[in-house]
């Protein structure tokens, strides 16, 4: 297992990951110190407990918004394949209908032709 470390508040961790995962659990510190940087900057200072507890709720509620919003777009993409479906089933209908409307018209033509042709 490997570990990486983090600072966090002002604060070093050492967090164990898998390999190969080090750059997003760095990431991932980074972008806690930064919402904990924010908050500092909002609301002055504060206990690092509040801090983080008030930190992590943002983070969860950008998770629970993500998820939420994900299931809409799914949602979006299920309806969109279901209408392309039912538009592709009408395109082919039409077609099949057009094919056979060119065909009877071929056939009117080659009647046509050979009644033609009978009279000279």
């Amino acid at each position: 297992m490997a570990s990486v470390s983090v600072s966090i508040n002002g604060r070093k961790y050492q967090i164990g990951c898998e390999p190969g995962e080090e750059q997003h659990i760095l990431d991932l510190a980074l972008a806690l110190d930064g919402k904990i940087e924010s908050l500092r900057g909002a609301h002055g200072e504060m206990g690092d407990l509040r801090l983080i507890v008030m930190a992590a709720i943002m983070t969860a509620d950008e998770g629970f918004e993500a998820r939420r919003r994900l299931g809409f777009l799914e949602h979006e993409v299920e309806r969109l394949q279901k209408r392309g479906a039912a538009d592709e089933q009408r395109q082919e209908a039409s077609d099949a209908e057009l094919a056979r409307a060119i065909g009877g018209a071929a056939k009117q033509i080659a009647d046509l032709a050979r009644r033609i042709n009978a009279e000279d």
